[in-house]
């Protein structure tokens, strides 16, 4: 195997083990609808993108700050801050890409120290949300953003990981795959580890690193406003939508 030189992490489920639209569902109290949206596209009665838009159309009106508010109580895994400080002091580019919400990978990735964040956004108008949805990481394409942000890095796919929890994370071309938690077994992926995302760090470097006295999950710094736009990699690359959403 080549040596590592960018990780790409799954937001929902990965970094934090909640889904983040179904908790923002639940919190709003939308999530009856919303787990009909949901049965409809996985019976493929509906499209990615129509689901999506149809999920965002629920919160139409709602305040940006409510979302930002809402989607800040979600905590981090336990054992992500050590795994990214390690990769970064081993000079290994990580960043997240997830079909998740994008307010809450904006938030992780700028309290981290991130290189690149991509996730969806729900599109907001004078501080409300309108009802629609900007998708910039279709689940069943996402391996072919993957693909363009290794790209934009000039780092071939066989020096790239990806961490996650389902088939989406893990394309035929990435150098290696490590499936966290996985609820069964995930063939694309090369190997698993448990709840503790710092378990990755041998895999990926060669030395592990210590755990934390504490049990609980670390915390990020949620006292700034977090801005609904999308991160942007080291080289300048756009790479989400001014506007909100997973």
């Amino acid at each position: 195997m080549s040596a590592i030189r960018l990780v790409i992490l799954d937001l929902d489920g990965t970094l934090v083990e909640a889904n983040s639209w179904q908790y923002l569902h639940e919190r709003l109290g939308t999530w009856d609808l919303g787990r009909r949206h949901l049965e409809r596209y996985r019976a493929g009665e509906i499209s990615y993108e129509e689901w999506a838009q149809l999920d965002a159309s629920l919160w139409r009106g709602i305040r940006v700050e409510e979302v930002e508010g809402i989607l800040g109580e979600i905590p981090l895994r336990r054992g992500a801050d050590r795994l990214i400080e390690a990769l970064k002091a081993n000079g290994i580019k990580v960043g997240i890409i997830s079909a998740g919400l994008l307010p809450l990978a904006k938030r992780l990735a700028d309290g981290l120290g991130m290189d690149f964040c991509l996730a969806n956004d729900l599109e907001a108008r004078d501080g409300r949300l309108t009802g629609g949805a900007l998708v910039s990481v279709p689940l069943e394409s996402k391996g072919e953003v993957m693909r363009s942000v290794c790209d934009s890095f000039g780092i071939a796919g066989r020096e790239c990981c990806s961490i996650g929890d389902s088939i989406h994370d893990f394309p035929p071309w990435i150098g290696l795959g490590i499936a966290i938690c996985p609820k069964e077994p995930i063939g694309s992926a090369d190997l698993a580890i448990g709840e503790d995302l710092s378990e990755a760090v041998i895999h990926l470097i060669g030395s592990a690193v210590p755990h934390e006295a504490s049990e609980g999950s670390p915390s990020i710094d949620s006292s700034s406003p977090v801005g609904l736009k999308a991160a942007k990699l080291d080289n300048g690359m756009k790479l989400g939508i001014d506007g909100k959403r997973r």
